[in-house]
């Protein structure tokens, strides 16, 4: 991918200003990425641990070259709330139960999200 390494920093700029925005420095956040391609234009996937407040996103460039920086902070805004909403995800077992309640995991976190972006305007 052609300027991998500037689209890495723009991402990681983000994610850090956001995160330290949103006053998460108590967050251990390791960013990874990726060049895969993915036909669902996955941007970010976050994987908290929230037992530690730590995790990692893995973000895919070949998406996030094409956000604007508004939609990009969006999006981490989005990811950031899985990090504090996973406490509850997180305790729920694997199994045909969690797998019918994903959706609703993901409108709870980007209602949280929502509520933060709208907080910063």
């Amino acid at each position: 991918m052609r300027h991998e390494e500037g689209e890495r920093a723009r991402v990681r700029l983000c994610a850090e200003s956001m995160q330290a925005a949103l006053e998460l420095g108590w967050l251990d956040i390791e960013h990874k990425f990726t060049t895969t391609h993915d036909p669902e234009k996955t941007c970010c996937t976050s994987y908290p641990e929230w037992k530690y407040r730590q995790g990692s996103m893995v973000w895919n460039l070949t998406v996030t070259v094409t956000l604007t920086d508004d939609e990009l902070e969006a999006i981490t805004i989005h990811e950031l709330a899985h990090f504090l909403t996973d406490c509850l995800w997180g305790s729920i077992p694997e199994g045909p139960k969690k797998e019918a309640l994903v959706n609703l995991n993901e409108l709870a976190t980007e209602n949280v999200a929502r509520a933060i972006m709208a907080a910063m305007r």
